[in-house]
Parts: C-alpha cells; structure tokens; sequence
C-alpha cells in the first residue's frame, strides 16, 4: 500500500479506539490491516518493552510461559519477552483474527522468539494458568464488554491462586477504561499493583513522518499498567 493509503487506516483506527469512533471491524479493510501490524504494532511493542524494563528485575523471575491475551500481532508479547532477556521465555499468542496470528508468527520470526499461536475466542479460550506463566493483556480489556472481561479477569484470579502473574497495559485516557479503579481495586486484593508509565522516546522517521501525516504524536509512550501478584 502506499503511505496515504495506511496513513488512512492510521487515522481510522486511531479514531475507533482513542476517540471512541469509526464502527465497524477494526480490522476489515487493507488499510486498517497495514496501519495495525506496522505502525501501531511497532508502538505496543516498544510500549510493552519500556514498561516491563521499568519494573523491577526480580518481579519478572521465572517467567517460563508467556500467554498473549488478545494478541494480535503479537507485538506486545514479543516486547515482554524482549524486556525479559536473555532468559526470554515461550510465547502462546491468542485471538479470534487468523490474519492478526499469522502476523503474531511473522512478529517471533523476526525477533528470533519460540511462540506458538493458537485461534480461540476469548474468554473461553483461555488455557489453564499456573505458576511460571504470565498472562499478558496489552490494550485488549477495553475493546471487551463488561461480561467478557469479568470472565477474563476470574480466569486471571484462578491463575493468580495457581501460582500465576500477570501484566496489563491499557491507554491512559481514563475515558477509555472508565472501568479500570474497579479493576484496580479488585486486583489489589491479589496483590497486584497498578499503576502508569511514560517516557519520551525518539522516533523512527517513518513513525514520525506518520505521526505528522496523521496528526498525531507519539513522542511520549505510556500506559496504565498492573502488574502482580508482586509489587512495584
């Protein structure tokens, strides 16, 4: 595609799931699929790289198993498995999109990572959690619904009672999680600890030059983040 033609689908995604708007299947036009697996990838990535690194070194021990919530590309995953090496440990990448997993195998070929894909619907498909996995959601509860993501989150506290951890990143923007200080509240109880992270990065040129076509701006990465059962 050319570089308007994705800047379209930048700008189409960007406005379903920061501003709330452009219904319909977030991933059903060629536009939409390049502008998620390049540009957007590329920020979850480095996103879910920087808020791992900030963490301390021995919360992340022995993480054997990575299991990727809504993985699409399989960019978040592989940016926590990045974070985590050299002990870098399996990946399991999950989701509903045949076209996001077969990225997902692209994104740990090119990083030189062990991960396997399997297409489930969520949150049925979640595996059986239990100690030396880490559950990983990266901007996936707030695209569910309210039933979803309860189910998603009970199947994180049967894994938190088996020895399981997790790490969940999602945007900022209180306006797009106005759930999150339930969640917080209800993860506390697990000792998990919540939170943000954000720092300036220097970017890419050719995120840059998309940023400036798109009228956005990503000089700045963050997220919330909650993490645990461990402390910060």
């Amino acid at each position: 595609l050319t570089f308007p033609e994705i800047r379209r689908g930048v700008q189409a995604l960007s406005l379903r799931y920061v501003e709330r708007r452009e219904p319909g299947d977030a991933l059903g036009s060629p536009a939409k699929r390049a502008a998620f697996a390049s540009f957007f990838a590329a920020l979850h990535l480095a996103t879910a790289y920087g808020a791992v690194r900030a963490l301390p070194p021995a919360a992340l021990a022995n993480v054997l198993r990575i299991v990727d919530l809504g993985a699409g590309t399989g960019a978040v995953g592989a940016g926590v498995a990045l974070a985590l090496a050299p002990a870098t440990p399996a990946l399991l990448a999950l989701d509903r999109s045949g076209f996001a997993l077969s990225e997902a195998r692209r994104t740990y070929r090119a990083f030189g990572l062990r991960g396997e894909t399997r297409r489930v619907q969520l949150p049925t498909g979640v595996p059986k959690l239990g100690r030396g996995d880490l559950a990983v959601a990266g901007w996936f509860l707030n695209e569910c619904d309210e039933a979803p993501r309860e189910r998603l989150l009970s199947a994180l506290e049967r894994g938190f009672d088996a020895g399981a951890r997790a790490l969940v990143l999602e945007p900022l923007s209180g306006r797009v999680v106005p759930w999150w200080d339930a969640f917080a509240a209800r993860l506390a109880t697990h000792g998990v600890a919540t939170g943000s992270v954000r720092w300036v990065m220097r970017r890419p040129s050719w995120i840059a030059d998309m940023d400036k076509a798109a009228h956005l701006d990503h000089r700045e990465l963050g997220a919330r983040i909650a993490f645990g059962p461990a402390s910060f």
